[in-house]
């Protein structure tokens, strides 16, 4: 068996080869995308290995993992192998049968986009190819609308998502349940109750507005607080935006209630944050997006939301009903 690997000298692209005694040589091409090389790409550039065809019946296979290329079956002198390599952003394009000739023209083509997110083929290349998802997120047309269609695709795990940095879900009610990556929430504080597949029923008041799939949090006596927060550190270093869906209410008019949401390098049922934003809600049921800048964290912080009854009236409640929790 001939092997030749990238750190070997190779003169025109031809290596010696000695085999059972014959001498010969063998010519190795490089294609990449269809263009003929005259240089093998190094395995940190990200390429693909597509095929390779040797001639005089000879078989190559190309070792992705050592990048090397192993020859067998070698019968003649001045054999030919041709290695086809190929760009993660050709191989996306011919997964979703695109025309795209670059990412301006891709990121900007709703119907293809819409094919990669529906595509478990193509996230999952877009998930493993530093290359790919590089070339996504540091496009000047990768905007929130196109991280948004990524965080909605449901043909990979929300693990893998995070894994490869690309937009996903913390806790999502479709799932019910919050993504691995968390390690779960803890919950704390003088009056809470919280879940992540709430199922209780707390009263017809709130009925409207709970479900069994929404994260719920509330505080039911005055001056009380309910904290959650993730048992585990997220990386943040991939992500700008934090985003809680959520709908804050109260059950009395005079009552108002205080939500804090941000990150801390600390778990703790406190207002202490290293990043965050607050705001005071009231009696008025109120369904929006909660926002929070998170570009200038580059570390790995926990995740911490927490609730505070204003004290106004002793025995009201103030609620708050998550759908869903997401960076991108």
């Amino acid at each position: 068996m001939y092997k030749t690997e990238k750190s070997f000298d190779v003169i025109q692209g031809k290596v010696p080869y000695f085999h059972k005694g014959k001498m010969g040589d063998i010519t190795t091409i490089a294609l990449i995308d269809g263009t003929s090389v005259d240089d093998f790409p190094n395995k940190e550039d990200g390429y693909l290995v597509k095929n390779t065809v040797c001639d005089n019946n000879a078989i190559g296979v190309f070792d992705t993992e050592n990048w090397s290329l192993n020859v067998t079956n070698i019968q003649k002198s001045h054999t030919t192998c041709t290695v086809y390599f190929q760009s993660a952003f050709e191989k996306l394009i011919e997964i979703i049968h695109s025309n795209a000739k670059d990412y301006d023209e891709l990121l900007t083509n709703a119907e293809d986009m819409d094919h990669i997110v529906s595509s478990q083929e193509a996230m999952q290349l877009l998930a493993t190819s530093s290359v790919l998802k590089n070339g996504f997120k540091e496009n000047a047309h990768y905007t929130e609308e196109v991280a948004k269609k990524l965080l909605n695709s449901t043909v990979i795990s929300e693990d893998e998502k995070y894994n490869a940095g690309l937009p996903c879900y913390i806790y999502w009610n479709q799932y019910g349940t919050f993504s691995n990556f968390t390690g779960g929430f803890t919950y704390g504080g003088w009056s809470y109750r919280g879940s992540s597949t709430l199922k209780e029923d707390i009263g017809a008041l709130y009925s409207t507005y709970n479900s069994s799939k929404v994260f719920q949090m509330f505080a039911s006596w005055s001056t009380s607080y309910v904290s959650a927060f993730s048992k585990n550190k997220i990386n943040t270093n991939q992500y700008q935006k934090l985003e809680i869906d959520g709908t804050t209410y109260t059950n009395y008019s005079n009552v108002t209630g205080t939500l804090y949401y941000g990150f801390d390098d600390n778990q703790g049922a406190n207002t202490t944050f290293k990043i965050s934003n607050n705001l005071i809600f009231t009696n008025a049921p109120l369904r929006q997006s909660f926002i929070l800048d998170i570009n200038e964290l580059d570390d790995e912080s926990y995740l911490k939301i927490y609730l505070k009854h204003n004290g106004e009236q002793g025995t009201m409640t103030v609620c708050l009903y998550i759908y869903s929790i997401a960076l991108y």
